[in-house]
């Protein structure tokens, strides 16, 4: 909410569509580049703003198309714990949907990886969907990433050791609000 109220105070107008608990791993929950042909051309927009991610740590689900023909269920999930087939398979999928993202016209896509504080139980599973998250836009037409790991989050800024308070939102913003800001902002002028 924070980054949608720091945007409009920019003045520009958001238009925020989201789904609870989703992400890239289970399109069999929600497809969210199946998704992207409702949102009409996005030529108009300034940019779309992608946070997302933060329940990806699990099995990964192939869509039809990914696994071969007649695969039983068991190859149609890439476990978590496979850590080179998991980071690969998430790795393209991000970048898949940049790219679609970008195809249907919007001038700029800002990835902004998930960002958690430091629970030892959960740190390192969502580093590896901060990596990827980063690492996924390269070489797409029009997508670019706002990475908030850098900002330390201790006990003060996400109080469960997961969640951000108010304090720990504003902190990650003052690090990636002039990306998101300086690429939604050039666009069209």
């Amino acid at each position: 909410m924070m980054i949608e109220a720091e945007i409009e105070r920019a003045g520009l107008q958001v238009q925020r569509d989201g789904h609870p608990s989703t992400g890239l791993s289970r399109p069999d929950f929600y497809d969210w580049e199946a998704q992207i042909p409702r949102l009409g051309d996005l030529a108009s927009t300034r940019g779309v703003l992608v946070y997302l991610g933060g329940n990806d740590a699990q099995a990964f689900r192939l869509r039809e198309g990914e696994y071969p023909a007649g695969a039983p269920e068991s190859r149609r999930w890439i476990q978590f714990r496979d850590e080179a087939r998991w980071s690969e398979a998430y790795r393209q999928r991000v970048h898949r949907f940049v790219d679609a993202l970008c195809q249907a016209g919007a001038p700029k896509v800002v990835m902004i990886p998930p960002i958690d504080g430091e629970d030892p139980r959960h740190g390192e599973r969502i580093r590896r969907i901060q990596r990827l998250q980063v690492e996924g836009p390269r070489g797409t037409r029009c997508g670019v990433v706002a990475d908030p790991s850098e900002v330390e989050l201790g006990p003060e800024l996400a109080g469960d050791g997961v969640h951000l308070n108010r304090a720990g939102a504003r902190a990650v913003w003052a690090h990636i609000g002039p990306v998101i800001l300086g690429a939604i902002q050039r666009v069209g002028q």
